[in-house]
C-alpha cells in the first residue's frame, strides 16, 4: 500500500525466535541465516488498526533504518509517530522523515512482578515517561496514545497530552 493519509503511527518490535533462542544455538549453526532471535518490525494505524509495514530481521539500528525508511515511503503528509526508546530508532526517525514527522519516544517502567507472577503474567506499569524528541510548530498537542501494539495492564493510562 502506498500513498497513506494517516494523522497517528506507532512503532514497536516484537521478540521470537526461528529453531532456538539465540543463547541455545549451537555453535556451528550460529552463522546460518534464520537461527536464532528474530524481530518483528511493526507500524500500526491506532486509529484503523492498520498495520501499515512490517519487516523481519534483527534488533538493529540497520534495521530500525529500514523499517523507517519503508514506512515514510508509503505515508503522503506529515505524521505524529510514537515509538518506545530503543535508542537507533532516533537516527531511524530522522534519517527517513527528515524534519516532516511529528515524533516521541513512550518509555514505560514496570514493577518487579510477584513471586508467581514472574513467568506468566505481564508486571504493572508503574510510571509511563514521554520524551518528545521533535514536533510541529504548529501542533497545539502531541498525544501519547496508548499503544495498540502493546497490549498492557488495566491500569495503564489511556493516553498522555503534553501541552504546547
Amino acid at each position: 500500500m502506498r500513498d497513506l493519509v494517516c494523522g497517528r503511527i506507532e512503532c514497536d518490535e516484537v521478540w521470537s525466535f526461528c529453531y532456538a533462542k539465540a543463547k541455545n544455538v549451537p555453535k556451528d549453526t550460529r552463522q546460518v541465516f534464520g537461527a536464532g532471535d528474530v524481530y518483528t518490525w511493526v507500524a500500526l494505524d491506532p486509529d484503523s488498526k492498520l498495520v501499515v509495514t512490517w519487516r523481519v530481521g534483527q534488533r538493529s539500528s540497520e534495521d530500525a533504518e529500514r523499517f523507517m525508511r519503508d514506512l515514510a515511503s508509503r505515508l503522503v503528509g506529515r505524521i505524529q509517530l510514537t515509538t518506545d526508546g530503543y535508542s537507533p530508532y532516533v537516527m531511524a526517525v530522522r534519517l527517513a522523515f527528515g524534519g516532516n514527522v511529528d515524533f516521541a519516544q513512550l518509555v514505560k517502567q514496570y514493577a518487579h512482578p510477584a513471586w508467581d507472577e514472574s513467568r506468566y503474567s505481564p508486571p504493572d506499569i508503574v510510571s509511563p515517561r514521554s520524551s518528545r524528541l521533535w514536533r510541529a510548530r504548529h501542533a497545539r498537542y502531541l498525544h501519547l496514545a496508548r499503544r495498540a501494539a502493546e497490549p498492557d495492564s488495566p491500569d495503564d493510562l489511556a493516553s498522555l497530552h503534553s501541552p504546547d
